[in-house]
């Protein structure tokens, strides 16, 4: 455990070492001295925020999956599990949407 850690620390702090190096460094274009440009974090968040959104949809659909007391259940959370993402809009489309709501008395 404490490799992986030192193996991602290591990887992080070169991973900004390279950024920094590209910030401070400078391009030409036509002969004039210009900055090669900064890099987008946003475009980071934006992937953190939607990779988090997918993994709650994902984790939903395998509860409702294993809540279900349709017969091929076990099948559903097998094509879940294994497909990931993909398993889960699967399954809300064909098993979900599909499925009576229980009623109030």
């Amino acid at each position: 455990m404490k490799n992986k850690l030192i193996l991602g620390g290591t990887i992080l702090a070169n991973f900004f070492v390279a950024q920094f190096a590209l910030a401070a460094a400078v391009c030409r274009v036509n002969g004039k001295e210009v900055p090669c440009g900064e890099f987008p974090w946003w475009i980071f968040i934006v992937v953190f925020v939607v990779g988090i959104l997918a993994f709650i949809f994902w984790l939903r659909m395998l509860i409702h999956a294993a809540k279900s007391t349709d017969p091929s259940k076990v099948a559903w959370i097998i094509l879940i599990v294994f497909t990931n993402l993909l398993g889960a809009i699967i399954y809300y489309f064909a098993a979900k949407k599909s499925a009576v709501p229980p009623q109030v008395v």
